[in-house]
């Protein structure tokens, strides 16, 4: 088989585990939480699986899994980043519980809304109008399909926004981070996930465990293995989802892959509505296709910005700097990374 036609392949393949992964993570999380209003108990096997199944993964990328960093960096940027992870987690499983996956979804959409108010006000980035205006479609999409949501909830709506509000100011400060020190990002995730792990392990011991220790659906012990076995369950999809979208985005261009990134949210918001048959008007599935539109249209515009500043996802300068100095070596992964921060991940 052609190199190029063997690529193909790869990448469809991989996408379409990365939708099924996506889709599969929201419908059993939906209806996990539904039977077991749980969601630092599903926070909790999802930090577990990325702690441990990433271990394997690094060994087999050829990547080194006893590696250490500062105390400065450390307290600066690891615990911030996992304090996000873990709160971003939590808020997001509140949302899918309160709310249906496909509004969910949908309120993700304004990622990019949130990114470039954050990096105007942070980092004082300038936007072109053409920046601006694409943001229009995601704003409308998303008011219309609040304004058409039958199974509407405030404190479901709330925690997805602040949700996507974190998950952005944690894609900022993690381009930072990855600045400061030059690792795989799939280190600094396991790293990550320790970190979130070891914050969310003793809040669900005074929060979560109480109230499942009373829980009268978990009253025998084939109730508790059924929903230990569902939990670990969510938790490999959820490490899996990790891993795919990653392997994806180091095989696609930044255009390519939001393309991609789009047509899973779809997909979500489709599967989600079928499986769990949520209620659903035109007018309102036209607003979540809106807003989905809109954050491709958002995509599109910020590489037409970079290409006219000739500030593109991976420079020239990038590549130069590759020296076997384990200082200054730049993988990679790393220039992926920095792909990955222009991307929407959510």
């Amino acid at each position: 088989m052609a190199p190029r036609y063997s690529r193909q392949l790869k990448v469809t393949i991989l996408c379409c585990l990365w939708y099924l992964m996506s889709s599969a993570n929201n419908v059993i999380g939906k209806k996990l939480l539904k039977n077991y209003p749980y969601p630092l108990t599903i926070t909790l096997f999802h930090m577990l699986a990325n702690s441990i199944f990433m271990y394997p993964v690094l060994l087999m990328a050829g990547l080194s899994t006893n590696f250490q960093y500062s105390r400065h960096f450390i307290w600066k940027f690891m615990l911030p980043l996992a304090c996000g992870k873990f709160v971003g987690s939590v808020l997001s499983h509140i949302s899918i519980w309160k709310i249906s996956v496909s509004y969910a979804h949908t309120i993700k959409g304004m990622l990019p809304i949130f990114t470039v108010m954050l990096s105007k006000l942070v980092y004082k980035e300038k936007y072109s109008t053409l920046v601006y205006v694409s943001l229009l479609p995601i704003v409308m999409g998303v008011a219309i399909a609040t304004m058409t949501e039958i199974s509407f909830e405030i404190y479901g709506m709330i925690s997805a926004v602040l949700a996507t509000c974190t998950f952005s100011i944690q894609n900022l400060y993690s381009k930072k981070a990855l600045r400061e020190v030059r690792l795989n990002p799939l280190q600094m995730l396991m790293r990550m996930a320790q970190l979130a792990l070891l914050i969310c392990l003793p809040l669900w011991v005074f929060v979560d465990s109480p109230n499942m220790a009373n829980d009268v659906n978990l009253g025998t012990y084939d109730e508790k293995l059924q929903l230990f076995l569902k939990l670990s369950l969510s938790g490999f999809i959820n490490f899996m989802q990790n891993v795919v979208a990653f392997s994806v985005l180091h095989l696609l261009s930044p255009l390519s892959y939001s393309v991609a990134n789009a047509t899973k949210r779809i997909l979500v918001i489709i599967v989600s509505l079928i499986s769990l048959r949520n209620p659903v008007t035109t007018i309102n599935f036209f607003g979540m296709m809106l807003a989905v539109a809109g954050v491709f249209c958002y995509n599109r515009a910020k590489i037409i910005q970079n290409s006219q500043k000739k500030v593109l996802p991976i420079s020239s300068k990038d590549t130069h700097i590759e020296s076997h100095n384990d200082m200054n070596y730049v993988s990679p992964q790393y220039r992926t990374f920095k792909r990955l921060n222009s991307n929407t991940m959510i």
